[in-house]
């Protein structure tokens, strides 16, 4: 089972674009283990959704040893203005009962 750090680090990751550089740590004098911008030890990236028109975007993580599966899901990017557009549209359609990011959701947890 992950550590709650392993976790912070994929939820971190996910807003990543297929580079493991997002977190820099030159500034903190004795960063967390978990807070280096390498790949964590034992965990490979099995897929990615980078998004999409309605915002959707995920990675998926395996325990080369335990075999474990997590799934990371980016919430709102505030960094992309295309993104944030797009986030802001499904949130609103959400908002009127309208789940534009159920169906790239679906279509990645079943590929995966």
């Amino acid at each position: 089972m992950p550590t709650t750090a392993e976790l912070a680090y994929f939820a971190g990751d996910s807003y990543n674009d297929g580079n493991s550089d997002w977190l820099d740590t030159s500034s903190v004098s004795d960063p967390p283990s978990v807070a280096a911008p390498i790949a964590l030890p034992g965990w490979i990236v099995i897929d990615q959704s980078q998004g999409s028109l309605t915002g959707f975007a995920a990675t998926a993580y395996e325990n080369e040893s335990t075999h474990q599966v997590v799934i990371a899901f980016r919430g709102t990017d505030p960094n992309s203005v295309p993104r944030l557009l797009s986030d802001f549209i499904a949130d609103g359609l959400l908002a009127l009962g309208i789940a534009l990011q159920g169906n790239p959701l679906v279509g990645f947890v079943k590929e995966v």
